[in-house]
C-alpha cells in the first residue's frame, strides 16, 4: 500500500526543516499529501512542470531560450516516476498536483555534463531532482512539504552529514540557498541532443551545512 505524508510529521532533532507554517491564497492553513510519483501521475506533472517553468523562469531568462527549451524540461522521465524517491504533492481536499520534486542518490546523467570537482571520487552523492510548484501555490509550502520529506529519506539512509547536490535553474538559487546550498559552478544542460544549452547551475551542500 502506498503510504503519504503531511508536512505535519516529527522528525529528528538533526533534520534541518525549513518553517513549518504553510498558508494557501486563501488564507487557510494547508496539510500537503506527499507520496511517491507513479507513471499514472505522469500527464499532471508534465502539466505542472510546464505551467511552473514556462511562468516562474521569465524574469531569469531569454523568451526565446524558454519557448525552445520549455518543452523539453517539462516532461516527466519515466525512471522518477518509478523510483520511489521522487514525489508528488497533492492538495489534501482537492487531490489536485500542484508540486513534484526529490532526490536519487546519484546525479543524473546529462550528455556531456562533467561530474562536479567537488563530487569527484565519492561513489554517492545525494541529489535533488526536478522541483516544481503549480504558480498558484508558490510560498505555500509545497517545495519545503517535498524538501522535508526529501532529507528525511536521504538522512536516514546516508546519515545526517551526507553531503548532497542540484542542478539548479537560476531562478531557483535563492530556494536551495535557503536550504544550505551554495553555487559551486555555472553550467549548462544539453537539450534536444545538444541543440540547447541551457544555463543552469550546480549547487552543493556540505556537511556542516546540514548538521544544526
Amino acid at each position: 500500500m502506498m503510504m503519504t505524508t503531511s508536512t505535519t510529521t516529527t522528525d529528528s532533532a538533526s533534520t534541518p526543516h525549513l518553517p513549518s507554517t504553510n498558508i494557501s491564497p486563501q488564507n487557510q492553513k494547508i496539510e500537503w499529501n506527499v507520496r511517491p510519483a507513479t507513471p499514472d501521475d505522469a500527464e499532471a506533472v508534465n502539466e505542472v512542470l510546464r505551467t511552473s517553468y514556462s511562468e516562474v523562469m521569465r524574469p531569469d531568462y531569454d523568451e526565446e531560450l524558454l519557448m525552445k527549451a520549455v518543452p523539453h524540461m517539462s516532461t516527466a522521465r519515466e525512471t522518477l516516476l518509478t523510483c520511489g524517491t521522487w514525489y508528488v504533492v497533492e492538495h489534501p481536499t482537492t487531490k489536485q498536483i500542484v508540486g513534484c520534486g526529490g532526490w536519487t542518490a546519484e546525479a543524473p546523467k546529462v550528455e556531456s555534463l562533467a561530474v562536479s570537482e567537488s563530487s569527484a571520487g565519492e561513489q554517492l552523492v545525494p541529489h535533488l531532482r526536478h522541483f516544481a510548484c503549480h504558480p498558484q501555490w508558490t510560498r505555500c509550502g509545497v517545495a519545503r512539504a517535498i524538501w522535508n520529506r526529501t532529507w528525511k529519506e536521504v538522512s536516514e539512509r546516508f546519515g545526517s552529514d551526507t553531503s548532497m547536490e542540484v542542478f539548479s535553474t537560476i531562478t531557483a538559487v535563492p530556494f536551495y540557498g535557503s536550504m544550505g546550498f551554495k553555487v559551486s559552478k555555472q553550467i549548462e544542460i544539453p537539450l534536444d541532443g545538444k541543440s540547447i544549452m541551457f544555463p543552469a547551475v550546480l549547487m552543493r551542500r556540505e556537511p556542516k551545512e546540514t548538521q544544526q
